[in-house]
């Protein structure tokens, strides 16, 4: 999505590159406080295995992550969500 966004704030203010500078600067300095804020504070161990925790949760000893465990997790989580997912599946 940054590149397109980035693409149509460039095209519509005549191809101006300070906008887009002006733009881009909070959109890669922002994500960034987070890092920075747990380097600064001796934490980024603990925050880099949370990090890597939330990215390989429900990933099995084989590597791949099995279908209908994903499904089951999403149901027990929010059945009324899974259910209307669902059913918009089936609409034409």
């Amino acid at each position: 999505m940054i590149p397109v966004v980035g693409f149509l704030i460039f095209t519509n203010n005549n191809r101006s590159l300070r906008v887009l500078g002006l733009w881009l600067f909070p959109v890669i300095l922002i994500p960034l406080i987070w890092p920075a804020y747990n380097i600064l504070s001796g934490h980024f161990n603990q925050w880099l295995n949370g990090i890597v925790h939330q990215e390989t949760r429900g990933i099995h000893y084989e590597g791949n992550k099995v279908l209908s465990n994903t499904l089951n997790d999403f149901f027990k989580i929010d059945p009324i969500l899974f259910v209307l997912g669902i059913c918009g599946l089936s609409s034409p």
